[in-house]
């Protein structure tokens, strides 16, 4: 990969985000989430750590190593800003049934249906919600966030103002 040509992360910065996963799903086992060890967030952890604690040049990672690297970076990303939204105070309910599909599912994203990445989906929907000011819903499996302006729902996917 040449200079400038990829994304570039800073090792300091995926040993925090490994530990705040740990302590939030730490939590949410304590509110009845069960996570399997061999499901694909505590997969994810120890892939990042495992990087982090090699500290390996570049050259010394073969192109499914760089994948697998890069889909925990990213999955953890995303499952990381959900999380930190959606626990804050006051917390959004319901959505824990939606976390249990998230924690399911492949390591890395297919071609085929997955329901863990769809889950995945609404609760980074959720928590883009709750950024933009809105209060999310989780009720009935159906998704739905209200602001000031308009609702949106995910079993419609329009905005209804």
């Amino acid at each position: 990969m040449s200079p400038g040509s990829g994304f570039r992360v800073e090792a300091a910065t995926l040993a925090p985000r490994c530990d705040h996963l740990e302590a939030a799903l730490a939590t949410l086992s304590a509110d009845g989430l069960r996570v399997h060890p061999s499901s694909r967030i505590p997969r994810y952890i120890a892939a990042i750590r495992r990087f982090v604690e090699e500290a390996r040049r570049p050259a010394d990672y073969s192109v499914e190593e760089f994948h697998d690297i890069a889909v925990a970076i990213l999955e953890t990303g995303e499952i990381f800003y959900a999380l930190d939204l959606l626990m804050r105070e006051p917390r959004v309910a319901g959505w824990l049934p939606i976390m249990r599909k998230v924690v399911k599912g492949p390591y890395a994203p297919t071609d085929a249906a997955d329901q863990a990445r769809d889950a995945q989906f609404e609760l980074l929907a959720a928590a883009s919600c709750r950024v933009a000011g809105g209060e999310p819903e989780f009720a009935d499996q159906t998704y739905a966030c209200a602001w000031s302006v308009g609702v949106f729902s995910s079993q419609q996917s329009v905005c209804h103002r």
